[in-house]
């Protein structure tokens, strides 16, 4: 939403459950090394309602792969709030989903298919983590299942 200096400032809105949040916050660069091809960045975010603060910092790293360019991210990411009740394979999930679509609006960026006005686009953490959720619980539910069959049977032989 703005631009002084080096610092940005945006906001985001999360779906969580039946609860929308916007977070308000910056992108600060932090270091700008050519020789290294590395770039550090922290971020720091506010819920809109008090309910959950989110603070990061990115490291980015350009590696040469023949004629290509291989972007090595590395995020160290604290959360608080309601946000911090989603597990770290969620978040892995997640960031991973998010980095997705960054790359797909940087490659339309560079193919000069930018977009005139910001994405009002909404992101929804159940649906987002939901994938990463049932991976994890799919096991779990498989040895429960299993555990009450073995139960059951004893108790009927």
């Amino acid at each position: 939403t703005g631009r002084d200096g080096d610092v940005y400032t945006g906001e985001m809105t999360l779906r969580l459950g039946p609860m929308l949040n916007t977070f308000a916050g910056s992108l600060e660069h932090r270091e700008f090394d050519v020789s290294a091809r590395r770039s550090i960045q922290a971020l720091d975010a506010q819920a809109d309602r008090g309910q959950g603060r989110a603070t990061a910092t990115v490291t980015s790293v350009l590696a040469s792969e023949g004629d290509r360019t291989r972007v090595i991210v590395e995020t160290d990411l604290n959360v608080a709030g309601p946000l911090a009740h989603f597990g770290r394979g969620v978040m892995q999930d997640v960031s991973a989903q998010l980095m997705d679509q960054f790359a797909a609006c940087l490659a339309a960026e560079l193919a000069g298919q930018t977009r005139t006005t910001p994405s009002a686009e909404v992101l929804d953490l159940g649906a987002a983590g939901r994938s990463a959720v049932v991976k994890r619980a799919a096991p779990i539910a498989a040895a429960l299942a299993v555990a009450g069959l073995v139960v059951w049977r004893r108790r009927r032989g």
